[in-house]
């Protein structure tokens, strides 16, 4: 055998081991690209389902204020009491889209990476105070019993104030919208091993394992 000979062998067996390397990295990338189109479809899927979501709860309120806007137009003979009683509802239906829309824009971005923490000593009682007497005329038009009990002392906590106020507002939000006429909630507030611990109580629905799978994951569920 030539050297030549040799030589084109040697090169031929490189530009294999070459191809081989090739074909290996192409069947890499097309793996990659197969899943992030695969992520992506589920991504898009979960956009249009939240969409979706949103679309619905905007839309209850917008329902409501058309409503009962049409109702005082319509009835401009109405007596003063009723009257202010549409007015009430009017204002409880504008509160509630309006906070949907403060916490979609707030939750947008958080995903962004734009909203800042910003905590500072917070005196909790006074924001589930502001909540409650926000959210009161909502619990009570469903004839839903609405109570707090607190603690003795005051209770501070190191915080952001817009977060906690947030999070207390959709979680009694919550209760009211799940809970039935002539229902119970109870918001909570005391310590426990130094932390400041608040439960909101009701007895609506609840929610289903199903649900409670998709919030906290599947290794944390544990059924009661």
């Amino acid at each position: 055998m030539g050297i030549t000979t040799l030589f084109l062998l040697i090169r031929f067996e490189s530009l294999k081991r070459q191809k081989k390397n090739l074909e290996s990295i192409v069947n890499d990338r097309t793996q990659q690209l197969q899943e992030a189109n695969i992520e992506l479809k589920e991504i898009n899927a979960t956009k249009d389902k939240f969409v979706s979501i949103i679309a619905h709860d905007i839309m209850n309120p917008f329902n409501a204020i058309l409503g009962f806007s049409e109702l005082l137009v319509n009835n401009r003979s109405w007596p003063e009491k009723r009257k202010s009683e549409t007015a009430t509802m009017i204002f409880d239906s504008s509160r509630k889209l309006y906070d949907l829309l403060e916490n979609l824009l707030k939750w947008s971005k958080s995903e962004g990476g734009l909203l800042k923490f910003t905590p500072q000593i917070l005196n909790i009682k006074k924001i589930i105070k502001k909540n409650y007497s926000v959210l009161k005329p909502a619990a009570k038009a469903k004839d839903i019993n609405l109570s707090t009990r607190y603690s003795e002392g005051e209770i501070e906590v190191y915080s952001d104030p817009q977060i906690i106020d947030t999070i207390l507002r959709n979680l009694v939000s919550n209760a009211i919208k799940f809970t039935h006429p002539n229902g119970n909630i109870h918001i909570n507030i005391g310590t426990l091993d130094n932390f400041a611990h608040i439960s909101i109580i009701d007895n609506g629905i609840g929610i289903s394992d199903e649900n409670i799978k998709k919030i906290v994951g599947n290794d944390n569920h544990q059924s009661t």
